[in-house]
Order: C-alpha cells, then structure tokens, then sequence
C-alpha cells in the first residue's frame, strides 16, 4: 500500500508504505497489532503480531519488504512457536533469535531452520495467560526473562537449569520492582530494566 512521497522541512524526501496486512491479502481486524519489530543480522525482518503469529520477510537495498512468510503456532509440530501471540524478539550474538510469547518461550535457530521452546523451571511456571514481554541474552550467556505476573528470572541457560534470581530473593536490590516491560545491556555489562510504574533500574 503506497502512501506516496512526502517532504519533510529540509526537503528530505521520503516515502511511505504500508504492507500489512495488505500484502497478505487480509482484512484489517484488530489482531494485526504490531508488538515488536526487528532486523536479524542478515538484514531480515521480523515482525511480532498480536495473534498472528511471527512474520519473517526480507528487506532489499532499497528498503522494500520482500515475501512474508508466516510463522504461526502448530498443535502436532514439536518444532512450532509457543503462540500465535508473540510479545517481544531478541537476536543473541549466535544469531539464535528468542521470541517471548504469550505462553512462555521460543527460540527459532537459523541453522536449523526450525523453533524450539525453552524450557523453564517449574518454579518460574505462570499462568496460561502471562505473556514474557521482555528478553535479554547477556554478555555473559545468561537469559533474562519478564513476565507481566512481575515476575523476572535470569537463568545461566536455555535448557533453564540453574536459575540465579527472581525478584523475590532479592528485595533490597529490587526493591518495588514490578512488571518488566524491557531490558537492555550496556557495552560495560550493566543491565537495564524499565519497569511499568517503578521507573528504570
């Protein structure tokens, strides 16, 4: 859906497109909302949708989308994503790409070409409904998880053995600490938390 070229003050011009879901050949329901976006190291797109699972498509040179290809939840197949309500992605520094859904996580593994879900320690289990919105791989190989229960797990790795801490075995450190809505790692290692109504530790 072209919306045509436009000119900003300094006359820059650019132009805008819209593609989904009009490239899909779809109707515009409510369920095309857009909850995370992001560019793998392959220069791909992603794309999390609110119930329409994930949309991988390429970028060319000239920044036009290329074929979407949709991602969406398979009850028989061990190697679908988790949900077709996908909250938040994040590409480690292997090109693994983790994606938080609304039931818990998936990880798709270029290499292999296929998704594979995380397993989390029966401690960490929340309900059906608590989706993980934010997701961080460190630098020291360590997978942060945030689930809007207020509940955030960092485990030394995939498989989800040896879980460090949650928030309530550290009250002084996060203290008042609420529902996570994002993470972030600095290049000196700090780790960044923005929480809903409790400010950024």
């Amino acid at each position: 859906d072209k919306i045509g070229l436009e000119r900003d003050a300094s006359g820059f011009v650019f132009s805008v497109q819209h593609f989904l879901p009009g490239l899909t050949g779809t109707r515009y329901l409510d369920d095309w909302a857009v909850n995370d976006f992001m560019v793998d190291q392959e220069g791909n797109g992603w794309l999390a949708t609110n119930d329409q699972g994930l949309i991988h498509f390429t970028i060319n040179n000239r920044g036009t989308a290329g074929p979407l290809i949709n991602f969406n939840y398979e009850e028989q197949s061990p190697y679908s994503i988790a949900n077709t309500i996908i909250v938040k992605l994040f590409q480690d520094r292997s090109g693994v790409i983790w994606i938080g859904t609304n039931k818990g996580v998936s990880k798709y593994v270029p290499s292999k070409n296929r998704f594979s879900e995380v397993t989390v320690p029966e401690s960490f289990q929340t309900k059906q409904n608590d989706a993980i919105l934010a997701v961080l791989c460190d630098s020291k190989q360590r997978v942060w998880l945030a689930w809007d229960s207020d509940k955030l797990a960092v485990l030394k790795n995939d498989r989800g053995r040896d879980v460090l801490k949650d928030k309530e075995e550290l009250p002084g450190v996060f203290s008042g600490l609420d529902q996570v809505n994002a993470l972030f790692e600095s290049r000196k290692g700090d780790i960044y938390i923005g929480t809903l109504l409790n400010g950024l530790y």
